[in-house]
């Protein structure tokens, strides 16, 4: 817990944000073509007007600063791969 405050505390003060992305997708490739320019919230009334169901996805970044993400952990991470190949690409 210490450590991890000692990260937030250097790296925001150095201008690095935590970053909150919600994502909608859908099964169908029409409603998502027409969402993937919006993000959140602004994509739910497209999403709710569909005949397809769509699946609410949420990532969060550790600090994100001109479009760098940097990830902190200690110890053994599983899920290291989906960070890399779904929440960073």
């Amino acid at each position: 817990v210490d450590m991890n405050t000692a990260f937030k505390s250097s790296l925001t003060s150095l201008g690095w944000m935590e970053q909150h992305i919600q994502h909608w997708s859908f099964s169908l490739p029409e409603p998502s073509q027409s969402t993937n320019e919006s993000r959140g919230a602004a994509q739910e009334p497209n999403a709710s007007s569909t005949r397809d169901l769509p699946t609410h996805y949420y990532y969060q970044t550790d600090f994100v600063k001109d479009r760098v993400a940097l990830e902190v952990q200690f110890g053994n991470y599983s899920f290291v791969a989906h960070d890399i190949l779904v929440k960073h690409r």
